[in-house]
């Protein structure tokens, strides 16, 4: 097994609601975790904007910069906390 097939294998398989995004903010991978959590097949999740599950779609400057350092290779990774909603309509934190 190469090292991408790995690392997708260790995200598809963890408990943690997890997400791999472009730099677009395009949903590139979801493990099952993320969509028990939202309660969304994976296929509808793939190309859509994570903002679109959103409770409040404008983003905290801090968010701002921390995205913009990540695609510009200042950082590695980003976390965030955001109220989303949920398939059936209910709000979630994550």
């Amino acid at each position: 097994m190469n090292d991408d097939a790995l690392f997708r294998r260790l995200i598809d398989i963890s408990r943690l609601p997890t997400a791999l995004v472009t730099p677009q903010g395009r949903f590139f991978f979801v493990n099952q975790a993320l969509c028990d959590f939202l309660g969304h097949q994976a296929e509808s999740m793939i190309g859509r904007d994570w903002t679109d599950l959103m409770r409040r779609r404008d983003l905290s400057d801090s968010d701002a910069v921390g995205m913009a350092d990540v695609i510009a290779g200042r950082r590695e990774s980003y976390r965030t906390i955001e109220e989303y909603t949920h398939a059936d309509g209910h709000a979630v934190w994550g």
